[in-house]
């Protein structure tokens, strides 16, 4: 079997037949379909049994909740192909020709391809990932491959737009943390500097769905959504300057984790008064990781918390992300 697509879901009854069918309908069908059901209270429980006893490729799973990570590595678990693709339950895919291209394309350790960012509020459709460069990927060695990925801002920002060999993941031991949100990070960073080869494929089927209401309820900021991103700069900071496999890109990912930490930073100006307080004593011993920035945005954080400290930068810096945003 060539594709194990594995979709965690709780709570999305309103998208989950979507995000499944448009696995369904694809032209390419050496695949299974693993539904982790995370104990959702809702109707997605039926809904995934429906579909088990309409196709033979769909798996289901109940579990009780655990949370995305643990969701996850269910899956992994009872995966049987040989490639791992997640899928979020709240989103789809925009193309049924998506897994005949992955196949079809030069055959890698890891596959990545492209994403669309659908905005539910306005109903505009914007390609948020794509352009690699296809012949570099192709022709150059991996610690070069993952340099370009990460000196570019072209490293995932989400373990949905890429693919995976299994092998790779049960090798290196390769899982998600539980009970931590921001977890896709260490994933990442795990699975591309575990590989031998990378290669793309240069589609943005992966459509992501923006500014519905559970998004927006989930995007809410509370103390736990700074652990993920701290933990990632400390394990990596850690790594990176203890280990010389990691020699040829240590720049490049100390330089990720800087933007990792200013993203966190920025994050925490939608938190309410008292969890802002006590997440800025948390970040506030990891601030050292911005010395090795080298983008615009990360140097920028850098420069509004040497001149003007974390209570007063927090909420500026947040006000100018978002008013840039729109």
């Amino acid at each position: 079997m060539k594709y194990s697509i594995i979709i965690p879901i709780y709570n999305t009854e309103k998208f989950l037949a979507k995000c499944v069918e448009s696995v369904l309908s694809q032209t390419f069908t050496d695949f299974e379909v693993i539904l982790v059901d995370d104990g959702s209270p809702d109707s997605c429980p039926e809904i995934c049994d429906d579909f088990a006893e309409k196709d033979s490729r769909v798996k289901v799973i109940h579990r009780q909740n655990g949370g995305l990570s643990v969701a996850r590595n269910t899956g992994i678990e009872k995966a049987l192909g040989e490639y791992i693709i997640f899928l979020d339950s709240d989103d789809y895919w925009n193309d049924n020709n998506a897994l005949q291209q992955l196949n079809d394309a030069e055959q890698a350790d890891v596959i990545v391809f492209g994403c669309t960012d659908f905005n539910m509020k306005t109903g505009e459709k914007i390609v948020s990932r794509n352009g690699y460069d296809l012949e570099f990927l192709k022709n150059n060695d991996i610690d070069t491959v993952n340099s370009y990925l990460l000196s570019n801002k072209l490293l995932p920002g989400g373990a949905y737009v890429f693919t995976v060999k299994r092998d790779i993941l049960e090798k290196n031991k390769i899982r998600f943390i539980p009970n931590i949100i921001a977890e896709d990070y260490d994933f990442i960073l795990n699975v591309f500097t575990a590989c031998s080869s990378v290669y793309a494929v240069n589609n943005p089927f992966y459509t992501y769905r923006r500014f519905y209401k559970n998004k927006s309820k989930a995007a809410s900021i509370k103390i736990k959504a700074i652990e993920g991103p701290l933990l990632t700069v400390d394990k990596w900071h850690n790594k990176v300057q203890n280990d010389k496999k990691y020699e040829n890109i240590k720049d490049d990912i100390l330089n990720y984790l800087a933007h990792i930490y200013s993203t966190t930073i920025i994050s925490m100006g939608r938190m309410d008064k008292e969890d802002r307080k006590i997440a800025i004593e948390k970040v506030k011993p990891y601030k050292f990781i911005l010395k090795y920035a080298k983008w615009k945005q990360t140097k920028l954080v850098k420069l509004f918390l040497d001149f003007f400290g974390f209570n007063f930068s927090v909420l500026v810096i947040s006000k100018i992300y978002r008013l840039i945003r729109g």
